[in-house]
């Protein structure tokens, strides 16, 4: 019964690693970029909107409203993370 421990870890790691290999789902991605805009810019988490990635390599287009007027957009790659952030504040 040596081999008993040793097979419990080993199905822990596989299980672990499965759950790890999982895609992250969109709401979670959108949830994480909105609070990135809050942070880096204010704002409320649903000032912020997704649509699908048109572009090659973007999953998600992901833009948010700023109080005094033009968008954040955030370009989201396949696994979450961004990939470029567009400013679009109006110009003064």
């Amino acid at each position: 019964m040596w081999f008993a421990p040793f097979a419990g870890l080993v199905v822990l790691a596989g299980i672990l690693g499965f759950r790890m290999g999982q895609p992250v789902g969109e709401t979670e991605i959108i949830d994480a970029v909105a609070q990135k805009f809050v942070a880096d810019f204010g704002g409320e988490v649903t000032d912020c909107h997704a649509l699908a990635g048109e572009v090659d390599g973007v999953r998600l287009l992901i833009i948010c409203r700023q109080d005094g007027g033009g968008d954040v957009q955030y370009s989201v790659g396949a696994r979450g993370q961004i990939l470029q952030i567009v400013n679009l504040a109006p110009q003064a």
